[in-house]
């Protein structure tokens, strides 16, 4: 089991620190910390938020290599972030060269992944939720979905996941 590290805790596997203002139209938001980090109620909610805005923050304002997005989406004026290191770490991870333009869905999916190894320090996100939330992210935004094939081999593993989810919620009724 992963160490339960803040985006762990907080089912916000992009780590998204916003306003409460902005925080409370998310699908699944339940509350802020004192640093502005956002809670969600399920790791899916967190996923597809953190997509939604991946997609609307940088790609749709033409902010789409791993160069362009990362010097803003972990800025150096926060004494915890590395830019450098983390363009590095995401491209190493999705085998995506720093500066290459961000094409496919498969791509935005390869980078939202090396996301969440890099603030979370582990894959604790499922491939059904990753795909199901860039999916549903991806309907909202209006951008272009997975291939076909990407999509069904998670469907199956995003109910097992949710009969889960709600089999353990039951029982801790």
């Amino acid at each position: 089991m992963a160490n339960k590290t803040l985006p762990i805790l907080s089912n916000n596997p992009f780590a998204l620190i916003q306003s409460i203002k902005e925080a409370e139209k998310w699908e699944g938001y339940v509350r802020i910390n004192p640093t502005g980090f956002v809670i969600f109620n399920t790791p899916y909610s967190g996923t597809r938020a953190g997509f939604i805005s991946f997609i609307n923050t940088y790609l749709k304002r033409g902010l789409n290599t791993i160069e362009k997005i990362f010097p803003i989406y972990a800025p150096a004026k926060d004494p915890r972030n590395d830019p450098e290191k983390y363009i590095n770490t995401v491209s190493q991870l999705t085998k995506i060269a720093r500066n290459a333009p961000l094409t496919t869905p498969e791509q935005i999916v390869a980078v939202g992944k090396a996301i969440i190894r890099v603030e979370s320090g582990s894959d604790w996100i499922d491939n059904a939720t990753l795909v199901g939330g860039y999916a549903a992210a991806a309907q909202k935004t209006g951008y272009p979905q997975l291939n076909k094939m990407s999509v069904k081999l998670a469907i199956p593993f995003f109910f097992i996941t949710l009969i889960v989810i709600l089999w353990t919620l039951k029982k801790n009724t």
